[in-house]
């Protein structure tokens, strides 16, 4: 299931992040998370979310998404909207 692909991808992330911080001396403290909700139901992005925001002390994330119950989750975010000339501006929102 997804949110099993999910749970398997993240911790493995996590976990080779500590492994590279023991044998080569590699602080990983960021992580890029491309839509990994896509195949998520609710109550799995409410639990995803809450995951994040348990490490989100020790890591940075950077969650690249479409999913406005998943952007609802968390209080702060990067926007990106493209003009009609297909010109990208960002801005940082501080509450949806």
């Amino acid at each position: 299931s997804g949110a099993m692909k999910l749970a398997v991808s993240f911790s493995l992330k996590l976990g080779l992040s500590f492994v590279l911080q023991k044998l080569i001396g590699v602080n990983v403290r960021f992580f890029l998370l491309d839509e990994i909700d896509q195949a998520l139901d609710r109550a799995t992005i409410d639990a995803f979310a809450d995951m994040i925001k348990l490490f989100q002390n020790n890591f940075k994330f950077l969650i690249i998404t479409h999913n406005d119950h998943l952007k609802e989750k968390f209080s702060s975010g990067i926007v990106v909207q493209q003009n009609i000339s297909m010109v990208s501006k960002a801005s940082v929102v501080n509450n949806w």
